[in-house]
């Protein structure tokens, strides 16, 4: 057995005994003091029950994996942990790895295999959660789930869930419930060498206000409709008194740093905008630890066409596949599905939108599916994007190959239960700010000089012109078409346009995988710890 861990801010602590090793766990916690307690009673006691009862209760994220002299390993994610353990079993034997691409690694070329419903997956929602990645044979551990190697024998079973309701707020001035959580969670993840990534939008502000120190960073393209990111970021960095750097991309750069993104990352990008911009980050900035704000709007309110939701709530039940959160949480248009059915045949497709929404319900306690409410609706789809977006979870493994990590407060438990025992009617809209009320409010009162109700719009480059006359036209000219097309569909894929865009997009970046992860014997990233079982 053997587990590979990469990050440099895992960490390794023993419990010894005569002299012996008994037992050893790597720990994955933000912040430096977050974790203190957890290394105290294993360093003294081993993997006792008190310790186990620490690592339940934990306020914030945590990551833990033990073994011991009986040659047992034991993982541990908690429920909104954004650090991800992958692992594979190949001739009876388990191997570990907090990086992907490490456990591919040992996998001859010839002998790899493609996932296809982790493909269709990415292809849906923009990303891999839980079980399914890209690659066969490969599983990542899901959210709240706690796996057990022992004797050759595997076992999996999910421990935790979020609470809804999990405190009696009745009354509490949503705000001030926003701003303690949220300040108590920057406080635990702060470190010495912290830098916040400053989009100038409502989240990344809110966070900035808490941490200490004055800078903040950037990625922006040097794409004439991308530019207003730019302002954004500068506009906001100026309210706030911080330092702010912005780190340029070229266009005529794009392919050549998408390419090394899909290669570090060792999967196929989960969003091509944003992942390039981490990489360019993460390879740029001399701060090791970066705060991200990318799943507040989970939290707090996401534009989710609130009228098209009281138009289609009660088509179906909440359980149901086609559940209109479910349908319309972050994921392809429903134009778009019926192109993907075409593309992976409809039954993955439906497969794949069942798995998702049974997932998310499997990690809600207290959910009411009987509420079909236009406000239940928006939280089922707000925890659906919590759950399954995994954008944090994806910039960690392009950063930490540069030896850098990323925490955001929004991955705090104590913030996310919070947030979700606030009156449901209350909680994502209201007439005065629209979306995300009370971080609005809250923005209002701490920065005044922000217009909180200014449009954002948003930081992406457009997909159709990225196909049909940015730096991906023609790809499929030059470049093969993935296996799984069908051959009725492969003429559309060289001549794009708006109606197959979407599709087009993850081709290309999936094919753009193949040709430089799956059909090449890459290196592992360079390792923080090794333990051999």
């Amino acid at each position: 057995m053997l587990i590979d861990i990469v990050s440099p801010f895992s960490e390794k602590v023993e419990y010894r005994r005569d002299g012996k090793v008994l037992e050893t766990m790597i720990l994955f916690v933000p912040g430096e003091c977050a974790g203190n307690t957890v290394r105290e009673e294993f360093s003294n006691h081993g993997c006792s029950e008190r310790l186990k009862e620490l690592i339940r209760d934990m306020d914030t994220e945590i990551t833990v994996l033990f073994t011991d002299a009986a040659n047992r390993i034991r993982v541990f994610r908690s429920i909104t942990s954004h650090y991800e353990l992958y692992y594979m079993v190949r001739a009876g034997e388990i191997m570990i790895s907090d990086h992907i691409r490490n456990l591919l690694c040992r996998i001859p070329v010839p002998e790899r295999r493609v996932d296809l419903a982790g493909v269709c997956d990415t292809f849906l929602f923009q990303h891999n959660y839980g079980l399914h990645t890209t690659i066969r044979g490969i599983t990542r551990l899901g959210a709240g789930e706690y796996l057990c190697f022992e004797s050759g024998r595997l076992t999996v079973e999910l421990l935790q869930k979020i609470r809804i309701g999990a405190y009696d707020l009745r009354g509490a001035d949503g705000t001030e419930v926003l701003e303690n959580t949220l300040k108590n969670a920057v406080e635990t993840m702060q470190r010495e060498d912290s830098i916040n990534t400053l989009s100038g939008g409502v989240d990344s502000a809110l966070t900035e206000l808490y941490i200490q120190g004055n800078k903040s960073v950037s990625a922006c393209y040097a794409f004439e409709g991308f530019l207003h990111e730019r302002e954004y970021a500068l506009n906001a960095a100026e309210l706030l008194h911080t330092e702010h750097e912005v780190y340029m991309i070229p266009m005529e750069e794009y392919m050549d740093r998408l390419r090394l993104a899909i290669q570090g990352f060792g999967m196929s990008t989960y969003n091509m905008t944003a992942q390039i911009m981490h990489y360019t980050l993460g390879r740029e900035v001399k701060e090791s630890h970066m705060f991200l704000s990318e799943i507040a709007g989970a939290v707090y309110g996401l534009g989710m066409r609130k009228p098209l939701t009281d138009e289609l709530r009660l088509a179906v039940p909440m359980e149901h596949a086609h559940n209109y959160a479910n349908m319309y949480g972050e994921i392809a248009r429903l134009d778009d599905v019926a192109y993907l059915k075409r593309m992976f045949g409809n039954d993955i497709v439906e497969e794949s939108l069942g798995r998702r929404n049974k997932y998310v319900l499997e990690r809600l306690e207290g959910f009411d599916t009987a509420d079909v409410s236009v406000e239940n609706y928006l939280q089922l789809a707000h925890l659906s994007f919590y759950f399954t977006n995994n954008a944090t979870a994806a910039d960690e493994q392009t950063e930490m190959i540069f030896g850098k990590t990323l925490n955001t407060p929004y991955s705090d438990r104590k913030l996310l239960e919070s947030f979700l025992s606030l009156p449901l009617k209350e909680r994502y809209h209201n007439a005065v700010y629209g979306e995300k009320p009370y971080a609005k409010m809250l923005l209002e009162k701490r920065l005044p000089g922000y217009e909180v109700n200014k449009q954002k719009l948003g930081g992406s480059l457009p997909r159709t012109w990225m196909i049909t006359e940015g730096p991906m036209r023609n790809y499929f000219h030059k470049h093969d078409i993935p296996e799984f097309i069908p051959q009725s569909m492969r003429e559309e894929l060289y001549h794009p346009g708006w109606d197959n865009s979407w599709g087009v997009k993850y081709a290309i970046m999936h094919s753009m995988w193949l040709e430089n992860v799956m059909q090449l014997q890459l290196e592992a990233h360079a390792l923080r710890w090794r333990l051999e079982v």
